[in-house]
């Protein structure tokens, strides 16, 4: 408003230099006395200084205004969320300008609750108290806004909003019907609200389950892991409401759990069969169905940890037409949900086949035909393992083969699929780590044994590979003492090529969920693995050292190729695995076999680890460095890096990535042994040969007696013995290129068996001659020394031959794996061999040493006979040769076991051990007089018109009724005209004599 005197001619208004027009926003009101400038819709523009010009009784009269604008400032409390519980929640609304306004709350939204409006100096108040009965279940969760209006006295007007959210808390129902085991359960959680988000906990209220059970309805397969009560959370922002229910799992088994017997049988008609039915103990019922009937019958009986029923099947025939029944064992819970085990196969006949022998289960008590196979329980003969054991005859032979496993590992395969399938993997798993590591180790001796307990093994480490969850070290720990057991006895891998890869490659998983620590290694006390870890980053380089056996590895990676973020590195050492994972042709695993990983994904710059390996062999060379390629082949192989450096012996590899690393080498070229085996074998087939045909030539002229007799049966079996046992060794060599197939078995059985042979009848030869000298009163019968010298030569190797293969060769420990020759690395199946062998040595040369004292002193009346003690000096001579000759020969052989990489002494035994034949043909025969006698008079002249002579005279008396003499070349007794020799001279005439 602006005042003047006067009658006013003109009246403008100004804002600073912008003159104000009548319009929308300024409106201007002229009187007598004053003018007024109203401006609507007022704005901080606005402020400034407002000119006033009046022409008035002739003059100009000018008033300057100023105007300072004031923006409207309102404070409000923020959003709220009610519960909906008579709690009490005041909205405020405060401004310093109060006095100016008044203050209005307007309501909008969903749940339309009004409250109680009241104001103080400063702040216009609504106070709310919601209760339950207002909040509508289906409203909760949603917003209602509150409008604060301030009114100015002027027209000036302000609004601020404040949403309130009323929250309902929620009747939460879980429902959970009971289930059994192998079937879907269903965990329902229903609400009677929204709700923002789900979390589910067992057993406890702060026991929760992971992200992957976020839903209102889980669905799992059910195991016993499963049981427990159930909480469900209802989130509504803040508030929880919960509901729970208990969750029941009764037990039933799988199929794989059930074992029956028999499995496959055939049985005659009109005959009754035995139904076996076992599982672990649990509450049910069990019945025999064929077809659509139940077998009446079922008794119980508990085995072990598990319980087992038993009915009879009476064999019926259709009109004597054998038939084949398929037989169920049904398993049925208290649930009614039931579980079959696989199908019983039973066989009818009428008879046997006349043709064909059937064979006698003697611990069964039962008889099968030919062409039929029956099938046990393994737990039949141990407890404690499951599987079958089947029994096949095959014309009156039978055949055993065992499918048994330990019940220990296979209870644990089973945990392992409850633990994977369970609510809480990462809980059970702990406790599950432990208990596998303390089975492991009670079971060490079942599974380094057997392929079979092996692949369980490889499967339950497999499983829990799989489970994403961190461990502790503790938990770490008992991991690698259960893998140390499985990578115990490379020899029982031999069968499992493809699952050592699997095994590498989950224990580089499984390590890769260690929890992060700043420095870690399991226990020093396994021989097989080690693992030891580092947390690094770009100032620290990452070096660990590994101690195993007689091989040490390095593994460093510099500070260079490491990032600034901490990452966790962990190493894992093997020195059984190079032994274990399949190498390359024509070469071997010659060190450490080193697996690194990290813990997660890291970006490295110029990336490089360098390893350093000592050498398990020295005596192999060409060095490759090498790392497991899981993309090669169907189950991986080995894919070169980069050329390795040799310093002192050690082999250094780098690389730019991270796997699993060892070194590759090749065997020294050993042309000259073969060259010595292949010459000095064939010189030995020659000499045999000539050997056995001398002995043929003279075998009438050299047994005038008994101990003579016995003396060339002897020779002639060592002969033989040596003679087939280089064939299979030739044999053998050819088979060499396939050091795993059953030809290549064969030969190293029959190679051991005659080598060992050679040795019983050397000790034939020396009992023969302490027998003769020491009981001389003593005469024992022709016949009887020839079964006791054929049991003891043939009988005692047979024996232990047969023990050898059968304790080894199924666990492929009975030849080696470059040979066709007994074991000297693994299983050390040449010590089989070696010991008989050199014990056989030592008797022999203590019989010489009583020999020697005999025969320089002689009781009195204790004195053979002049020809018996000429031909006991004669074996004495060939036993104090042979025996030396064979034992310093496998001496060396011992020394190859001892030393399997020693050149030298490869060289010297085989040297000895092919030119065997050679020493018998020159101690039995070259250096036997009366032999060289006897063949030469055998090569006469006067020989050869003898035996014309009578081939004539034999022809002229042809047809004399009379009945031809029959010469027979080894007969068991002979009778001639022998006079008795008594010096050189005379051992001439008395072959003669004995020729002519």
């Amino acid at each position: 408003m602006c005042l003047f005197s006067g009658t006013s001619t003109s009246v403008s208004w100004l804002h600073e230099s912008t003159r104000l027009l009548n319009g929308s926003r300024n409106l201007i009101i002229n009187n007598e006395q004053n003018t007024i400038l109203t401006i609507n819709n007022v704005s901080m523009d606005d402020a400034g200084t407002y000119t006033c010009d009046v022409t008035a009784g002739g003059e100009s009269q000018v008033q300057k205004i100023p105007v300072k604008i004031t923006k409207l400032e309102i404070i409000t409390t923020a959003d709220a969320d009610v519960v909906c519980n008579n709690t009490k929640l005041e909205l405020t609304c405060c401004s310093e300008d109060i006095r100016m306004f008044g203050i209005t709350w307007e309501i909008s939204g969903s749940s339309s609750i009004a409250g109680t409006s009241s104001s103080n100096s400063s702040c216009g108040i609504y106070t709310i108290t919601a209760s339950e009965t207002q909040c509508r279940a289906v409203k909760s969760g949603s917003a209602t806004n509150y409008t604060c209006v301030y009114q100015g006295i002027y027209g000036a007007r302000g609004t601020r909003v404040i949403s309130v959210t009323y929250l309902r808390i929620a009747n939460v129902t879980v429902r959970a019907e009971p289930v059994s085991v192998g079937k879907t359960l269903k965990i329902t959680c229903e609400s009677d609200t929204d709700y923002t988000k789900i979390m589910w906990a067992k057993d406890r209220i702060d026991s929760y389950l992971d992200d992957r059970f976020s839903n209102k309805v889980i669905e799992a397969n059910a195991t016993m892991s499963w049981s427990g009560v159930y909480f469900c959370f209802i989130h509504q922002k803040h508030l929880r409401s919960i509901g729970s229910a208990n969750v029941t799992v009764v037990p039933l088994p799988k199929l794989e759990e059930i074992q029956v017997e028999p499995l496959d049988v055939t049985r005659l008609c009109n005959s009754w069969q035995r139904l076996t039915c076992c599982f672990k103990k649990q509450d049910c019922t069990v019945r025999f169905i064929h077809g659509n009937t139940a077998i009446p019958g079922g008794e119980k009986e508990d085995v072990a940890d598990q319980v087992c029923y038993k009915a009879n099947y009476n064999v019926n025939c259709d009109n004597g037409n054998p038939q084949t029944a398929f037989i169920t064992c049904e398993v049925t819970n208290r649930l009614n949900d039931s579980a079959r085990s696989r199908q019983m196969i039973i066989r009818s006949r009428n008879g046997d086949n006349e043709n064909k022998k059937s064979c006698t289960i003697i611990n069964e008590a039962i008889t099968i035909p030919h062409g039929t196979n029956y099938s046990v329980l393994c737990m039949r003969q141990d407890p404690n393992q499951v599987g079958n054991i089947t029994y096949t005859c095959n014309n009156g032979e039978l055949e055993t083969r065992k499918d048994c496993y330990s019940a220990r590992l296979y209870s644990q395969l089973l945990d392992v699929q409850n633990v994977v399938n369970s609510p809480q993997p990462e809980t059970t798993l702990p406790a599950f780590i432990a208990s596998l590591s303390d089975v492991s180790s009670v079971e060490k001796g079942n599974i380094s044994s057997s392929a079979g307990n092996i692949d369980l093994m490889v499967n339950i480490i497999t499983t829990v590979s799989s489970i994403n969850t961190t461990v502790k070290t503790a938990v770490m720990e008992n991991f690698i003492t259960a893998v140390n057991v499985v990578v115990d006895n490379a020899t029982a891998w031999q069968s499992l090529k493809t699952q050592s890869s699997r095994l590498l490659l989950s224990v580089e998983e499984f390590v890769k969920k260690l929890e992060d620590i700043n420095s870690f290694e399991t226990n020093g006390s396994n021989s097989n693995i080690q693992l030891k870890g580092n947390s690094v980053n770009s100032s620290t380089d990452y070096e660990v050292n590994f101690a195993l056996g007689n091989m040490t590895g390095e593994v460093l990676i510099k500070k260079d190729s490491l990032s600034a973020e901490p990452v966790t590195i962990i190493s894992v050492a093997y020195s059984t695995m190079k032994d274990i994972l399949p190498p390359e042709n024509g070469t071997f695993l010659n060190a450490l076999v080193v697996s690194t990983v990290r813990k997660k994904e890291a970006s490295f710059e110029d990336f490089s680890i360098l390893m350093t390996f000592t050498k398990s062999n020295s005596s192999l060379v060409s060095p490759q460095c090498v790392f497991w390629d899981v993309t090669l082949g169907q189950a991986g192989g080995w894919n070169k890096i980069s050329p390795p450096v040799e310093e002192n012996g050690l082999v250094i590899c780098t690389s730019n990535h991270l796997t699993s690393f060892s070194v590759l080498m090749s065997e020294k070229s050993e042309l000259f042994l073969d060259i010595i085996t292949y010459a000095g074998v064939g010189i030995s087939l020659v000499c045999l040969f000539i050997t056995l045909v001398i002995e043929a030539m003279v075998w009438r002229s050299v047994i005038k007696n008994k101990t003579s007799y016995l003396r060339h049966i002897c020779l002639v079996n060592v002969a033989v013995s040596l003679l087939v046992a280089d064939i299979w060794f030739i044999i053998g060599a050819f088979l060499e290129k396939h050091p795993e197939s059953n030809a290549c078995l064969t030969a190293a059985f029959f190679s051991f068996f005659f080598y060992l042979a050679l040795f019983f009848w050397m000790l034939t030869m020396g009992l023969l001659v302490f027998y003769r000298m020491i009981y001389i009163l003593h005469d024992m019968s022709r016949k009887t020394m020839i079964v006791v010298a054929f049991t003891l030569g043939y009988g005692c190797p047979l024996v232990i031959s047969v023990i050898t293969v059968a304790s080894t060769a199924p666990s492929q420990g009975f030849t080696s794996k470059k040979f066709c020759w007994l074991d000297y690395n693994s299983t050390k199946t040449f010590l089989a061999f070696v010991i008989p062998a050199l014990t056989i040595v030592f008797i022999n040369f203590m019989i010489l040493v009583v020999v020697i004292i005999k025969l320089l002193r002689p009781s009195i009346g204790e004195r053979p006979g002049k020809d018996d003690r000429s031909i006991l000096i004669q074996i004495a001579k060939s036993i104090a040769v042979l025996t030396p000759l064979l034992g310093i020969t496998w001496g060396f052989g011992l020394g190859v076991v001892l030393n399997p990489y020693n050149t030298v002494l490869h060289g010297i035994f085989a040297a000895l051990n092919s030119f065997q034949g050679l020493f018998i043909l020159i101690s039995t025969v070259i250096l036997d007089q009366k032999v060289r006698m006897a063949v030469g008079s055998s090569m006469s002249w006067s020989y050869w018109s003898t035996l014309r002579t009578k081939v004539l005279t034999s022809s002229t008396n042809s047809s004399a009724p009379s009945r031809p003499r029959q010469k027979n070349l080894f007969p068991k007794r002979g009778v001639y005209n022998v006079f008795t020799a008594s010096s050189s001279n005379e051992l001439s005439t008395d072959s003669y004599s004995v020729l002519s």
